[in-house]
């Protein structure tokens, strides 16, 4: 069981992906009915066929909530991708605490993002937490203690970061980046077109 998690809008861009690179090899099913108890019903049936490895696709706002988060949590899977994985920066956010305890159920752990550092180091906590627990551990304050300077108002504010050439360091195996240089694009060329509009137009247009 691959269970792949991304937006919404997303869900069934991973389903035309599949099928165009990887024809006929999987089972896909798409999870968008709008109904996280439909999800769940949809996602029970389709493990019942063994004839090819199945691909669940779903989003961010529903694998959190049950039932289908109950029935999640009971099942074995193989693989885990995280699509957008800085949608669980947020160590403390509901969907970033379902992915820890699902971890336990998940063989091995896939993410893609472009914003992996987000807007402040401490946004790879989350993520990390999910692709390999091992790495920075499960405690968050543990973590803030060992890479973040604590203070301001109630103590609890982070002023500053520390140790970030080893926080990096602990990631690097983990990481692989691809710049725009993979990307096969036509030059960029402009073009001006013009247009006249008739009085009735041209009249508002004088007007604003």
């Amino acid at each position: 069981l691959i269970l792949v998690v991304t937006k919404k809008k997303a869900i069934p861009v991973w389903r035309k992906g599949v099928d165009n690179f990887l024809p006929g090899e999987f089972n896909v099913v798409q999870l968008d009915t709008g109904s996280v108890a439909k999800n769940m019903k949809l996602a029970a049936e389709a493990v019942k066929d063994t004839s090819k490895p199945l691909i669940l696709v779903t989003n961010y706002q529903s694998v959190w909530r049950d039932p289908f988060k109950a029935w999640l949590l009971k099942q074995s899977i193989d693989m885990l991708a995280l699509d957008e994985s800085h949608m669980i920066k947020a160590p403390g956010g509901k969907s970033s605490m379902f992915f820890k305890a699902l971890r336990k159920k998940v063989a091995s752990v896939v993410a893609l993002t472009a914003t992996f550092f987000g807007d402040k180091p401490i946004d790879v906590y989350g993520q990390m937490r999910t692709i390999d627990p091992a790495v920075y551990g499960t405690s968050f304050a543990k973590f803030k203690d060992q890479y973040c300077y604590i203070g301001g108002y109630t103590g609890r504010e982070i002023l500053g970061y520390k140790n970030q050439d080893e926080m990096m360091a602990r990631i690097a195996p983990y990481i692989f980046q691809v710049d725009k240089s993979v990307l096969n694009l036509i030059p960029v060329r402009h073009k001006t077109y013009y247009c006249q509009l008739d009085e009735k137009l041209m009249k508002y247009y004088r007007t604003f």
